[in-house]
């Protein structure tokens, strides 16, 4: 079966099992602060808000939330021609198998 990946990044809000987000080893925990505050930026841009923030909320905050990064890997089903095409992008893996 072929797959697409794509990378991303994900705040733990994003994850329904929470618990078990520092033992999976497909994820990694975002540290650098530079990266997070980048994330922080796109997520205001895309979200519309100007006031998103990784705070947890309440009278007590612990802290900021965790960021992630990690692969999606989405599987192609159909003509890997066909795929390609409705992405926009031009470009074909070569020795991709067909089987």
């Amino acid at each position: 079966m072929r797959f697409a990946v794509i990378q991303a990044t994900a705040s733990e809000d994003a994850f329904l099992n929470k618990e078990g987000l520092s033992s999976n080893k497909t994820l990694t925990l975002v540290s650098d602060e530079q990266e997070i505050d980048k994330y922080v930026r796109l997520m205001a841009e895309i979200t519309k808000n100007k006031k998103y923030s990784l705070d947890r909320p309440g009278i007590f905050s612990f802290g900021n939330k965790d960021v992630y990064k990690g692969s999606i890997f989405i599987p192609i089903t159909g003509d890997i021609t066909d795929a390609t095409l409705a992405g926009g992008s031009s470009k074909m893996t070569t020795g991709v198998s067909t089987n």
